[in-house]
């Protein structure tokens, strides 16, 4: 009790000189059906009156960033209007459902207070600002300073909304590039998966699966949703909600979501097994744009009139019953090239991190291409860790895609996967080409789908005339990557989803031809996310 007071008064005097400024607003008017301005409501940038109103107010350094990048925004006036932060009040109680324990103002630098996460002790806080997209990393015991600060992932035009972990990897999705990157928490991506719907929002993980809101598509009619998927980008279930949700996170007995002002302002609890309401509290920020669970406590980020804060609050949870925890040192693991009917390994570390013995019934691939050692009846008891060994026998060129299941008793987990990719291909001479092959191939290209680019690999059985084009939909031909004779061997080209004028194309469907001699065409399809 007395600690919550101190941390109000604390903040209080600390913000003394925050309520004595003033903030220029402007009042705009703008086009609520393009999918960014769309964003920029639902997230407070634009602080509209209403949800779906083609006017609102934004502040004077938000509206110029973002007309700078030609958003069409049209200011009809400014105010001045003083900013008066929120400050924590003394309750009686120190752990009771949707309590305030503390509130931070995040400081000028912070330009957006969109996605978090939480992982390894840290928050991790995103931010969608036009052109300068970015993740912070903040240190919530270091008076929450800015400790890094990392480019969103991806290329082109980002929106870096939704922020979630397992408690080893991040998980952020972008509702732009319709993609979700799965990263360490220095933001280097391991592997990326697609979006189940056209503009992803919060994110929350939860055993092996992802709780991803998304603000749909009013041109097109597709309603707000709620998907599920599993960390392999398999879509599991979803629900129409047709209202914003903005901030999602979860635990083991709640999928819980935050609406903005325009929704009531409020946290709401859902049964991860029916999607059924079971709480709800308001939210202290009208537009609480992130969620984040620690464990014990939930955490939020967002806006509430021109300042950007993060809020700890309380869930009344009582402390977690004994129970297994699986814990695995990677989510993916990429095999590499191997040579068709060559085998190779990796091991991939499984623990238990729980508090009662984990019984691990079965764990198996969906073919013979992988495979994994030992294949179950396991037992590990608190703090106890195996390694397992995957094997990767591709039986021909080409790339492979699969998933290691794992059977077991952890808590609320009782189907762990783990994503295994592997290509087939022939191995590669000191020049960059092979022993001559004996025919002729077009490859798979790899990624698919890519951004921003992808390596076609394609095999020639002796000299040949070759050319390498790029078609769009409408089989009209934008990109020659190679045009020349050329001797037999393996060549592997990239391509950056330009045209031959240099001009990034749009996400879709693409097509590439080879043309190898007089004998050999071949045409294969990928696809350009952005």
């Amino acid at each position: 009790m007395k600690s919550i007071y101190y941390w109000g008064l604390f903040i209080l005097l600390n913000f003394s000189l925050f309520a004595q400024q003033s903030q220029t607003w402007v009042k705009v008017q703008f086009d609520p059906s393009l999918p960014y301005l769309q964003m920029l409501q639902d997230a407070g940038i634009i602080d509209s009156e209403r949800e779906g109103a083609a006017q609102g107010w934004m502040l004077r350094r938000d509206f110029e960033r973002y007309t700078a990048a030609h958003i069409p925004l049209e200011m009809q006036q400014e105010a001045e209007r003083p900013f008066v932060p929120l400050h924590l009040t003394a309750v009686a109680e120190d752990d009771t459902l949707g309590q305030i324990l503390l509130m931070q103002l995040l400081p000028p630098a912070v330009e957006g207070a969109i996605g978090l996460g939480y992982l390894n002790d840290h928050l991790y806080l995103s931010d969608f600002t036009i052109n300068d997209e970015k993740i912070y990393r903040i240190d919530p015991a270091n008076n929450f300073q800015v400790v890094n600060t990392f480019p969103a992932p991806g290329a082109g035009s980002k929106n870096p909304w939704g922020v979630a972990s397992n408690g080893r990897v991040l998980y952020i999705a972008d509702g732009i590039q319709n993609l979700i990157f799965i990263t360490d928490d220095f933001l280097s991506v391991e592997y990326i998966i697609g979006t189940p719907g056209p503009l992803a929002a919060g994110l929350g993980y939860r055993f092996n699966q992802l709780w991803n809101s998304d603000l749909g598509d009013f041109t097109n009619g597709v309603p707000q949703r709620m998907y599920v998927s599993d960390t392999v980008g398999t879509l599991l279930n979803q629900y129409t909600t047709n209202i914003t949700n903005n901030g999602v996170t979860a635990h083991d007995s709640a999928v819980i979501v935050a609406r903005n002002k325009n929704n009531g302002q409020v946290v709401i609890g859902y049964d991860p097994a029916t999607y059924q309401q079971i709480y709800s509290f308001p939210s202290p920020l009208e537009y609480p744009n992130g969620l984040a669970f620690d464990g014990t406590y939930l955490w939020m980020s967002g806006n509430h009139l021109g300042g950007r804060y993060i809020v700890k609050i309380s869930l009344g949870l009582s402390p977690p019953a004994p129970a297994p925890r699986l814990q695995l040192t990677a989510d993916s693991l990429n095999f590499g090239t191997v040579p068709p009917d060559s085998a190779a390994s990796l091991m991939l570390g499984l623990s238990n991190i729980g508090d009662t013995t984990l019984v691990i019934d079965s764990l198996f691939t969906g073919s013979a291409v992988f495979s994994v050692s030992p294949g179950g009846n396991l037992a590990l008891p608190p703090g106890a860790g195996i390694e397992l060994s995957l094997t990767f026998t591709p039986p021909a060129e080409g790339l492979f895609r699969d998933t290691l299941s794992i059977i077991s008793n952890a808590a609320g987990q009782d189907t762990a996967q783990v994503l295994l990719i592997g290509e087939g291909e022939l191995p590669v001479g000191l020049n960059g080409n092979v022993a001559t092959p004996e025919d002729f191939a077009l490859l798979p290209n790899y990624p698919n789908p890519f951004n921003p680019s992808t390596t076609i690999t394609y095999r020639l059985g002796r000299t040949a005339e070759v050319e390498l084009v790029i078609f769009n939909p409408l089989g009209q031909q934008i990109r020659i990557l190679q045009q020349q004779r050329q001797p037999a061997g393996i060549y592997r080209i990239v391509w950056d989803g330009r045209d031959d004028s240099g001009t990034v194309q749009a996400s879709g469907v693409y097509y590439y031809r080879l043309k190898a001699g007089v004998d050999f065409t071949n045409i294969r399809k990928m696809i350009f996310l952005k």
